[in-house]
């Protein structure tokens, strides 16, 4: 893919690769490296896309599978953790139902349910 069209759909499409990769992550910087790495991995492949649609389902299939692969790997059982962020801003609604999303099962978070629908609080 050129490098014209990998801006595009990191302009386009930004947003829900990171919030896919903070739903497995639970982290803003790994979210970030997952993020970094989709759009990467975008740039290098070769895959013919049918539609944007087509696009953002593949962008958000890496995204998990990234996620996970970071997950399962011995390096990160082995490193310490960080503080997000000593100083945090106040607690948006879109945080609150972020963190109760994360108490849940896997199995009944579904990102894209999340993604289409706004929460009214």
């Amino acid at each position: 893919m050129d490098k014209e069209a990998v801006k595009a759909a990191v302009t386009r499409h930004s947003e829900a690769v990171l919030k896919t990769a903070f739903l497995y992550m639970k982290n803003t910087s790994d979210a970030e490296d997952v993020a970094q790495d989709v759009f990467l991995e975008l740039l290098k492949t070769k895959k013919e896309f049918n539609s944007e649609e087509h696009l953002k389902a593949w962008l958000i299939r890496v995204a998990i599978n990234k996620s996970k692969d970071i997950l399962k790997s011995s390096w990160r059982s082995k490193r310490s953790e960080m503080p997000e962020n000593p100083i945090s801003p106040p607690l948006q609604k879109e945080d609150i139902v972020l963190e109760a999303m994360f108490r849940l099962e896997d199995k009944y978070r579904i990102c894209r349910e999340y993604e289409k629908k706004s929460v009214k609080v």
